[in-house]
């Protein structure tokens, strides 16, 4: 039920691997860099030192997922605000870059 040398999870029971749900928090975590290190080095001192390429691993890909996400979000935002309106809308237009270019 609990960490194998503390008896008690690191941070309050947050973080930790006892669970599905802390689990998947302790990854997200892990994923979005806020203190992956110390839950790297927790984890390396209860299983060895192996554990590591799981961490390499989950950030290379988690955090490049979460950057992709970030600027598609940007680029689908930015993408719509320059497209032109309909001429029977009444909303004012934003300013527009490629006429301002010609």
């Amino acid at each position: 039920d609990f960490c194998v040398n503390v008896k008690q999870s690191p941070k309050g029971g947050w973080i930790s691997f006892d669970t599905v749900w802390a689990s998947l928090f302790t990854l997200f975590i892990v994923t979005t860099l806020e203190d992956w290190q110390g839950v790297c080095f927790q984890t390396q001192q209860v299983t060895g030192v192996h554990s590591v390429w799981i961490f390499v691993v989950l950030i290379v890909i988690g955090s490049g997922v979460l950057m992709n996400l970030l600027v598609a979000a940007l680029l689908m935002e930015l993408h719509t605000a320059m497209e032109e309106p309909e001429e029977d809308d009444d909303v004012p237009r934003p300013f527009n870059f490629k006429k301002s270019l010609l």
